[in-house]
């Protein structure tokens, strides 16, 4: 994992002399930061690192070479370096009748029928420069974020609702407290060990309502 506010760069393992050794060339062209490096045929490491470095104010990337010929892309802002394949480089057209058109229509030819060859080596620019493509994430960072209703109600919430639902349904009778004059709540003192027959009865003659003066009791 990268450290905070490092400037990243990344390494191409293949050793750039071989690229281009016995007259070979790196042919194509790739993504650096989403910026595209036209479709290239580069003979050599100078004309690459040309080629690179002639976007690098697009990119914010700067191309050089190690000690051991390694590709180096170095970023200049602690951001990421993405890299991606490009298009294939194409030959220019030859003028119409000469021995070059004949020639590379032969090879196209031949081409056609090694497409579908599985066993045909592919061969990329990134594979001649020693790099791997990175995992492009700005595609889903694009990706609106999915909008989420609120959290729902708490079981004790529910439970409120439905019996409030009930109460006003007429399925169950709710409970009203008495309130006097000024609409507060009586107090009541009702004992917690009452019996089954004080229970069902709604004014217990031991129970003290105010206002109403001493206790009632019955005459002996």
């Amino acid at each position: 994992m990268a450290k905070e506010n490092e400037i990243p760069e990344i390494i191409g393992s293949k050793d750039l002399r071989e690229s281009f050794e016995n007259g070979r060339s790196v042919r194509g062209g790739l993504f650096i930061n989403n910026v595209e490096i036209p479709a290239m045929n580069a003979t050599g490491i100078t004309g690459l690192l040309a080629a690179l470095n002639a976007a690098s104010d697009r990119t914010f990337v700067d191309a050089s070479i190690d000690d051991g010929y390694h590709l180096v892309l170095e970023a200049r802002s602690p951001s990421p370096i993405s890299i991606r394949a490009g298009a294939v480089y194409q030959d220019p057209p030859p003028a119409a009748g000469s021995a070059d058109s004949t020639a590379q229509a032969v090879s196209a030819a031949i081409r056609e029928t090694r497409k579908n060859d599985q066993d045909e080596p592919k061969n990329t620019i990134l594979d001649d420069l020693g790099l791997s493509e990175t995992v492009d994430r700005s595609a889903e960072r694009s990706v609106p974020l999915v909008a989420h209703p609120p959290a729902g109600m708490t079981a004790e919430q529910r439970h409120k609702a439905r019996h409030e639902r009930a109460v006003a349904a007429g399925a169950i009778r709710g409970f009203t407290p008495m309130v006097d004059r000024q609409g507060n709540a009586p107090e009541r003192h009702v004992r917690d060990n009452r019996t089954e027959d004080e229970r069902f009865n709604p004014v217990p003659s031991e129970r003290r309502i105010p206002g109403q003066g001493a206790p009632n009791r019955a005459a002996r």
